[in-house]
């Protein structure tokens, strides 16, 4: 499985990388961006496993081609750790993904704009799961999907406040692990979610 997700994963990056090439040599300016927020799981069973939110950290960068088109990449990192209800099963796991989309922004305010936006999603998720006897590892690569929305306020010349609300999807096939003596199984994980975030924009 390992060989077979390395090509996916060097061809996202190959793509990610021609897209942002070509855009920055017709960026009319870009800009840095680093963003804390919470991440919300969509699923009932990660909710009841880890604590909600779920701390989320991101960096961003950005390259905008028109006043009202841009391109964004993005490096995320989620994280947690929780224990299973009537099992007592300890888990723990840590997701990064990354994310390449296109927004289109439009003016609220002589400061103040708003955009929406999609984009493609590839994400990394480790999950450590164990027991008093044993302790497992869940490693899993996959694609998905990333809807976003917000807005921004200009603070000074370089500097904008970016408030962002953020829809992924994303679903990771897992190998089922069940742990006899507990009669629990663990298996593929629903990691879909909301996530808000606000961030601090320094424009080259």
């Amino acid at each position: 499985m390992l060989h077979q997700r390395k090509p996916q994963f060097s061809v996202f990056f190959f793509l990610m990388f021609c897209c942002f090439l070509s855009a920055k040599i017709y960026a009319q300016h870009t800009s840095m961006e680093a963003r804390v927020g919470a991440f919300f799981a969509a699923d009932g069973k990660a909710r009841n496993t880890y604590n909600t939110p779920m701390p989320y950290l991101e960096l961003e960068s950005s390259y905008r081609f028109t006043p009202c088109w841009d391109m964004w990449a993005a490096v995320g990192c989620c994280f947690d750790s929780g224990r299973t209800c009537r099992t007592n099963i300890d888990k723990s796991f840590n997701m990064i993904p990354i994310t390449l989309g296109l927004r289109r922004l439009f003016c609220i305010e002589k400061k103040v704009q708003g955009f929406l936006g999609a984009g493609v999603l590839w994400s990394s998720y480790h999950a450590k799961i164990s027991d008093c006897e044993r302790t497992w590892h869940q490693n899993k690569q996959a694609f998905g999907a990333i809807i976003r929305g917000g807005f921004q306020v200009d603070l000074a010349e370089n500097f904008t406040m970016e408030f962002t609300g953020d829809y992924l999807f994303q679903y990771f096939s897992l190998r089922k692990v069940c742990l006899s003596s507990l009669q629990h199984c663990v298996g593929s994980v629903n990691m879909s979610g909301l996530k808000f975030g606000i961030g601090l924009m320094y424009n080259f």
